[in-house]
Order: C-alpha cells, then sequence, then structure tokens
C-alpha cells in the first residue's frame, strides 16, 4: 500500500507519495488541469503503481478533520476564554486611554483660550 498527500492550490499541486515504511518514492509538482493528472499518473505507471494502490489524503479535508476535533478540545477552549478575556481587556484600556486624550485635548483647548 501507498500513501499520497496532496497540497491542493488554485494553479498547481504539490504530490507526495510513501511506502508501508514511510519512504517517500514520489514527489511532485503538477498543474491543476487534465495535463497535470497525466503526469501523476504517468509518474506511477514508470513506478510500477496502480493508482487504486495508492490511498490518497487531502491537505483541505485533514485540515478540517483537526479543526472540527480540535474545536471541543479542552486547550483551545481554555485558550479561546483566555484570548477572549485579553482583548476585552485590550479594548477597555483603549477605551481608557481614548477619554484621557479627551481631558487633555479638552485642557488645552481651555489654555489655549
Amino acid at each position: 500500500m501507498f500513501y499520497g498527500g496532496v497540497d491542493v492550490a488554485k494553479y498547481c499541486h504539490e504530490v507526495c507519495l510513501v511506502d508501508d515504511a514511510g519512504d517517500v518514492v514520489l514527489q511532485m509538482h503538477m498543474d491543476n488541469n487534465q495535463r497535470g493528472m497525466n503526469k501523476l499518473l504517468q509518474a506511477l505507471e514508470r513506478l510500477g503503481i496502480e493508482p487504486d494502490g495508492v490511498k490518497f489524503c487531502f491537505g483541505e479535508e485533514r485540515a478540517r478533520k483537526i479543526q472540527s476535533l480540535a474545536k471541543g478540545s479542552f486547550g483551545i477552549t481554555l485558550a479561546l476564554d483566555a484570548f477572549t478575556l485579553q482583548l476585552r481587556l485590550l479594548v477597555e484600556q483603549i477605551e481608557f486611554i481614548e477619554e484621557q486624550i479627551k481631558v487633555i485635548e479638552d485642557a488645552i483647548n481651555e489654555v489655549a483660550v
């Protein structure tokens, strides 16, 4: 069995195949068109690998799976709460500084008059 990873992009993809031992047997760039697919199929043929003998994993699918699993994890929820608190504190500090600037500007305007 061979395992293939594909970094999917709009115009071109990066492909990497490894064998059961984890050794890289193919690493290539392919265009996102029929010519690119033919290039991949030809490379598999040169290596004597049947396309059905490769289990492909696509980056976007894997990223979504990891994201969905991580959403409910303790670390993510704890970090989310901590960052939310930190952002609220920063907003409060900005509002306080803005109020102080207004007080100083008003004081300057009174002296200038």
